[in-house]
């Protein structure tokens, strides 16, 4: 019997869930599900699960009783005042959006100078970082 060890990471939206797989050679697998108990296909070989969700109580609940029932250990990611060389610009840091967070990590780690994250999904948003890694602030608008 193997012993489960791919990482589930989790991205809770307002329209479905998208995830992807990643397995110890860093091999990943992406798709979309629309509800948490989609997840039992996949979990026997899962060892921890990251989610990050704007909103989405419920749903967030939802995932995460399904996987306390397998025994997959999950952490709920948010949004920080600072955390790997970038500082947000907001005092009240619950108002950044873990999605947008993120998308200013993962720009960070990739990009040392001055960038802007532009993100169109549900919202457009935009957010602009210095070359220090100082978040100057940034804009959500709706979509039409």
């Amino acid at each position: 019997m193997s012993v489960p060890n791919n990482i589930l990471l989790l991205d809770v939206g307002n329209t479905c869930i998208k995830y992807a797989l990643v397995d110890s050679t860093g091999k990943k697998h992406f798709g979309v599900i629309q509800k948490a108990d989609d997840l039992l296909a996949m979990l026997a070989t899962v060892k921890t699960c990251y989610i990050s969700a704007v909103g989405q109580k419920i749903k967030v609940k939802e995932i995460q009783t399904v996987l306390t029932d397998n025994n997959i250990e999950s952490y709920h990611i948010a949004s920080q005042a600072a955390f790997a060389g970038l500082t947000c610009a907001y005092q009240k840091i619950n108002k950044l959006g873990v999605d947008r967070w993120l998308a200013m990590l993962a720009c960070r780690k990739q990009y040392a100078g001055n960038f802007a994250v532009l993100d169109f999904g549900t919202a457009m948003t935009c957010d602009v970082v210095n070359a220090t890694g100082q978040h100057l602030g940034g804009w959500i608008a709706p979509m039409f």
